[in-house]
Parts: structure tokens; C-alpha cells; sequence
């Protein structure tokens, strides 16, 4: 190339020689927000088209789900809507008055169901505690009268001799009756537990009364 002759376009040397443009950060951002609000018009003059009003009545005629929404968030949100959101942190409300009632109706229920099962097998216990010392209280009479032929006055004897309650158990009654007949004399208990509302009422030897009876209090 002779010297002082301009250099050709695509040449090398008019891409070595040839300046850097300065840009205008200004002049930049104002065309970046200029083609933010065009997207944005375009998007809402398309959102109100007739075409798309009757695609999106069709689709929801035909239960179809409506995928994609025009409408964008903010103006300059038409470049980025595309971009993930940042996920909205867990409501946290609290219960209603028909949800707080709904419960203490079931909880209710249930303890009104369980707490009389639950008060039985507790009368049953001690029913069978007051049971188990009515049979020792039989084995120990029995051996007091082998050693002393008479039967004990009271439970105080018994328990001289050996005999103890269960914690709880105790006679309510402890009589000899028929004492001048030797032939009918027996012993007259009551006993049960302080907790319960049953006691058992026997009578020794068990060929007068029969197996212990159960009675209300």
C-alpha cells in the first residue's frame, strides 16, 4: 500500500489504527430502559389482543390450565422475568376458632371414652388387692384356731400372729358371731381397699356364706 493512501476497509491495518469508541454510560442505560419499556408495551398491547382473550377463554372452557402469563411484573422486569424468584418465606399463621374447637371436640371425645376403661382397671386392682389379703386373713384364722380352738376376736390378733395388709387394705368389719354355738361360730369381715368403691363381705369358714361377695359401698 503507498504511503499517505487511506487504509481499506477490512484491511488490517484500519482494524489495527482504527480508535476505540468511547460510550456514554448514560446514553447506555437510557437505551437499556428505552428497550425495557418497549418490551413492556409490546407485552401489554399483546395481553389485550382478541386473539389471545379467545385462547385463554377456550382454554379455560376446555379445563385446560393456562400456562404462561403476559403480564409482567414491573417495567423492567419484561427483561428478567425469565429468571427465578426468590422463594417467599413460610407463612406463618396461626389456627382458627372452628380448627380450636374441632380439637378440644375430639380430645374430649377421647378422654371421655378412655377415663372410664382407665377407672375400671384401677377398681379392678384394688379389688384384687382386697381380695388377695382376705385370702391370707382366711389362712391365718385357720391357723390361729388349730392353735388356740377359738377363732381370733379381732384383727389385731391376726396381725399379732403374723398377718399384714396390703397398703391401702384394711377390715371395716371383724366380728364373731354365734360364739356361745360352737357349731355356728364364724367369722363376720368386711374388707377392701380405701381407694376403691367395692368391698368384699365374707364370712369364715366360707361353708356359711360361699365365696366372697362383692358389694357396693
Amino acid at each position: 500500500m503507498r504511503s499517505g493512501q487511506p487504509p481499506v476497509n477490512g484491511s488490517p491495518d484500519s482494524v489495527a489504527h482504527r480508535p476505540e469508541e468511547d460510550v456514554d454510560p448514560e446514553t447506555e442505560c437510557g437505551c437499556w430502559r428505552h428497550l425495557a419499556t418497549s418490551v413492556a408495551k409490546v407485552i401489554s398491547e399483546t395481553r389485550t389482543s382478541p386473539f389471545l382473550r379467545d385462547t385463554q377463554q377456550w382454554a379455560a372452557d376446555s379445563g385446560l390450565p393456562i400456562l404462561v402469563s403476559m403480564k409482567p411484573r414491573t417495567e423492567c422486569d419484561a427483561l428478567t422475568r425469565m429468571e427465578p424468584c426468590a422463594a417467599e418465606p413460610p407463612r406463618c399463621d396461626g389456627f382458627t376458632l372452628i380448627e380450636l374447637m374441632m380439637v378440644t371436640v375430639i380430645v374430649g371425645l377421647l378422654a371421655g371414652l378412655a377415663l372410664p376403661e382407665f377407672d375400671a382397671v384401677r377398681q379392678r386392682a384394688y379389688n384384687a388387692a382386697a381380695l388377695a389379703d382376705l385370702s391370707n386373713a382366711n389362712k391365718e384364722i385357720e391357723r390361729f384356731f388349730n392353735d388356740n380352738f377359738r377363732y381370733p376376736a379381732d384383727d389385731d390378733e391376726l396381725i399379732a400372729e403374723g398377718y399384714a395388709h396390703t397398703p391401702g387394705v384394711s377390715f371395716t368389719t371383724f366380728s364373731i358371731r354365734d360364739a356361745s354355738n360352737p357349731a355356728t361360730t364364724r367369722v363376720h369381715m368386711h374388707i377392701n381397699h380405701e381407694a376403691s368403691r367395692q368391698y368384699y363381705h365374707f364370712e369364715y369358714p366360707k361353708g356359711y356364706s360361699g365365696t366372697p361377695e362383692l358389694r357396693w359401698k
